[in-house]
């Protein structure tokens, strides 16, 4: 990630300072419910294929994971 992009992500994700575990799961939470809701009402509404939606669904997981990665190596190189 370019720097620049690192402290707004950090500030639209709330993850500066600290944070309670029980908020942060409580998002979590709320955000696979949307990506659920959303992704089976596409496919209610004949706007995809099940298959189409479940690829998306995999291609999100995969993207956060490697968000997620980034971050704890960036945390990890920045105590050094």
């Amino acid at each position: 990630m370019v720097g620049i992009d690192r402290p707004a992500l950090d500030a639209a994700t709330g993850m500066r300072g600290p944070v309670r575990r029980r908020w942060l799961a409580v998002v979590a939470v709320a955000a696979a419910l949307y990506a659920v809701v959303m992704g089976l009402s596409r496919v209610y509404l004949g706007a995809h294929w099940l298959s189409d939606v479940m690829a998306g669904w995999t291609v999100g997981l995969a993207w956060a994971l490697a968000v997620v990665l980034d971050h704890r190596v960036w945390l990890t190189l920045r105590r050094r």
